[in-house]
C-alpha cells in the first residue's frame, strides 16, 4: 500500500462508501473508517487505490448488518397460566420485519404468536400459556439476521387468581368451633390461607386447612368468644399471594339463650315470674319472652342470666315459656297459669240464678275446663271467655254457704263465697 491510498466499499446497484482518515500504516497495513449512516445491509467489495492508479479488489469483504435489537419493556408483563394473552407491546430499538419472539425458561421456550412488527420500536404479539409454568421468564426478540435481543426475567406467568363462591355453613356462634367449614370455588393451591375479616376488628385466621382440590377447601373455624357479632368477609389468599373475597358471607352470632329454671313454675296473671339461665344478653334491646304465644308487655328486670317479668294477659292454662334473642330462642319451661276470680256477681241466690263470674286467666274457650259450687261440677254454661264466666246456680244445693272456683288446666282459682238461697 502507498502513502495517500484510498479506500472504498463498492456494491453494484449501490452508491459507493468511501472511508475517512485512511492511515497507512505499512505497505501490508491500512487503518481507516466508514460512516455507514444510511448504507444498506449486505455484502460489498472492499477496493484500494493507490496513487499510482493501481488498485486491488476483495470480493464480498465487508458486510453491512442491522444493528442488534434491544428490549425496554413489555406490556402487560404479566400472564395467567393456562390462558392466551395478547401482548400490547413490546418496546425496544432496531426491530426488523420477520422478527421472532419466544419467552424462554431454562430449556422450554414459548413461541409468540401473529407477530407483528409495527416499527423498528414497537412489536405486538400473542403468547398461548397453556402448560406453561408459572415463574420468571425471558423475553426473547430474534431478527431475521439472527441477532438477538433478551430482557432477562422480564415476564412472570402466575397462577390464575382464586374464586371464592360458597361458604358452609354460613353462620357461628361466637364462643363455638365450628368443626368442619367448607369452601366452595376455583383456583385454590395447596397451602392456602382462609379467615374471616371485618373493618377494623382482628382477623379470624381458620385452622387445619386442607385444599381437597382446586375448587373445595375443608377447614376449621374458631370463633371468639368476643367476637362482634354481624355479617363477616371470607378471603381466600393462596401462596402466590393472590386472594379472593366473598363479601358479608358468613354471619357470627350470640349463642341461643338457655334456660334453666323458672320461679315459680305457677302463678296468676300479672304475677312475677324469674326466669334463669344463659345468653339472655346483658340488655334487652329487641329481645322478648313469650308465655305460649303471648309476649310479655312489663318487664322489671334483664341481665344476661337472670330475667324478672310479669305474666301477660291473655293466657291460661299450661304454657312454654321461651326467650328470642339475636342469636334465636330458647327451649321452653312449663309455666301454670292458675285462674283467679276477682269478683262475682250476684253473690247470692236460688238454683237457675245467672251468676257472673269476673277474672282472668279463664282461657278464651272452655275446653276442659269447669267450674264448680262447692263440690257440684256444672255441666252447662252461658257464656266463656278469658276474663267472664256466665252460669247457673245448680240445683241440688243445700241451703246457705258454698264455695265457687274455676279449674283449668293450669290449676284451680281462689275460691269466692256464694249464699244458695
Amino acid at each position: 500500500f502507498f502513502e495517500e491510498a484510498t479506500v472504498k466499499l463498492v456494491r453494484e446497484g449501490y452508491e459507493e462508501v468511501f472511508a475517512n482518515e485512511v492511515y497507512v500504516i505499512s505497505t501490508e497495513r491500512i487503518i481507516c473508517v466508514f460512516d455507514l449512516t444510511g448504507v444498506d445491509v449486505g455484502k460489498y467489495d472492499v477496493v484500494v487505490t493507490n496513487s499510482d492508479g493501481q488498485s486491488a479488489l476483495l470480493q464480498d469483504g465487508f458486510t453491512v448488518v442491522y444493528p442488534p435489537p434491544s428490549i425496554r419493556f413489555i406490556k402487560p408483563n404479566k400472564g395467567i397460566t393456562g390462558t392466551i394473552i395478547q401482548i400490547e407491546e413490546i418496546e425496544g430499538e432496531h426491530f426488523i420485519p420477520g422478527a421472532a419472539v419466544k419467552l424462554r425458561r431454562g430449556s422450554q421456550e414459548i413461541s409468540a404468536m401473529d407477530v407483528n412488527v409495527e416499527s423498528a420500536q414497537k412489536i405486538i404479539c400473542r403468547f398461548d400459556l397453556t402448560g406453561a409454568d408459572v415463574g420468571l421468564w425471558d423475553i426473547v426478540v430474534e431478527n431475521p439476521d439472527y441477532q438477538i435481543a433478551v430482557f432477562e426475567e422480564g415476564f412472570l406467568i402466575v397462577y390464575p387468581a382464586p374464586e371464592v363462591l360458597s361458604i358452609s355453613p354460613s353462620a357461628g356462634v361466637r364462643g363455638t368451633t365450628i368443626e368442619e367449614v367448607i369452601i366452595g370455588g376455583r383456583n385454590f393451591l395447596p397451602e392456602a390461607v382462609v379467615k374471616l375479616e371485618k373493618d377494623g376488628k382482628k382477623e379470624i385466621v381458620a385452622s387445619d386447612v386442607v385444599v381437597s382440590s382446586t375448587d373445595l377447601i375443608f377447614c376449621k373455624l374458631s370463633i371468639p368468644l368476643d367476637a362482634e357479632v354481624g355479617k363477616w368477609n371470607l378471603r381466600v389468599r393462596n401462596q402466590d399471594d393472590q386472594s379472593a373475597t366473598l363479601e358479608q358471607s358468613f354471619e357470627i352470632r350470640y349463642p341461643a339463650p338457655v334456660i334453666s329454671t323458672i320461679d315459680p313454675t305457677q302463678g296468676y296473671v300479672r304475677s312475677k315470674v324469674t326466669i334463669y339461665g344463659k345468653n339472655f344478653l346483658s340488655s334487652r334491646g329487641t329481645s322478648y319472652v313469650k308465655f305460649g304465644t303471648k309476649k310479655v308487655t312489663e318487664y322489671i328486670s334483664w341481665s344476661s342470666g337472670k330475667i324478672e317479668v310479669k305474666v301477660p294477659d291473655g293466657v291460661s292454662g299450661k304454657v312454654s315459656i321461651t326467650i328470642t334473642t339475636e342469636g334465636g330462642t330458647s327451649n321452653g319451661k312449663v309455666f301454670s297459669v292458675k285462674p283467679k276470680i276477682n269478683a262475682i256477681s250476684p253473690t247470692e241466690g236460688k238454683a237457675g240464678t245467672y251468676v257472673t263470674i269476673s277474672g282472668r286467666g279463664y282461657g278464651s274457650s272452655r275446653g276442659s275446663s269447669y267450674v264448680t259450687f262447692g263440690n257440684k261440677k256444672l255441666s252447662t254454661y252461658s257464656s266463656w271467655s278469658d276474663t267472664k264466666l256466665k252460669v247457673k246456680v245448680p240445683s241440688g244445693l243445700a241451703r246457705g254457704k258454698t264455695t265457687i272456683k274455676v279449674t283449668t288446666s293450669g290449676g284451680t282459682s281462689n275460691g269466692v263465697s256464694f249464699m244458695v238461697k
